[in-house]
């Protein structure tokens, strides 16, 4: 059984460092300007990233020409054109700029006035393309407000539990 297990193992460990694929990574800060800023984070996976495409960016978050969209240094973006051309792209405008492989970048931002739970994202690597689905997380001041509100309540309820005993 031993011999038959190792094998198995081995192969297993092998299989899944063989392939990394991309990384997109999503936080929702709120408030903002408009209510929702999204900022996404890109890490490459095997293959440099060269383009970063948020699909259904008109029909998801209503954004357009006059949006408030960033790019990272070194990256251009073109905005949504409504339902004609319903995507948010982001390019690097040079291969230096590209995202090497295992490495990430950040700064891609859009604000918007719409919540979405999640949303695709097509990666152009040098290899093709990778979609990706993403789930924004909240942004680190909710997070911490809500750290906060759980750390009073547990304190109340800490003394309230005195004053009966």
């Amino acid at each position: 059984m031993r011999t038959l297990l190792n094998p198995a193992i081995a192969l297993l460990v092998l299989t899944s460092h063989a392939w990394a694929g991309a990384i997109v990574t999503a936080t929702e800060t709120t408030p903002s300007p408009l209510g929702h800023l999204y900022s996404l984070k890109v890490k490459a996976g095997d293959d440099p990233v060269q383009g970063v495409i948020v699909l259904n960016g008109f029909t998801l978050f209503g954004l357009g020409a006059g949006s408030p969209i960033t790019a990272p240094p070194d990256w251009s973006y073109i905005p949504p054109f409504g339902e004609i051309d319903d995507a948010l792209y982001f390019f690097s405008n040079n291969a230096a700029a590209d995202i090497k492989k295992n490495e990430s970048l950040g700064g891609f931002e859009f604000d918007t006035d719409k919540s979405v739970g999640k949303f695709d994202v097509l990666l152009i690597t040098s290899a093709g393309t990778e979609q990706v689905t993403v789930t924004p997380e909240p942004g680190a001041s909710l997070l911490v407000l809500a750290g906060a509100t759980l750390l009073v309540l547990a304190v109340r309820s800490r003394r309230t539990n005195r004053r009966f005993s």
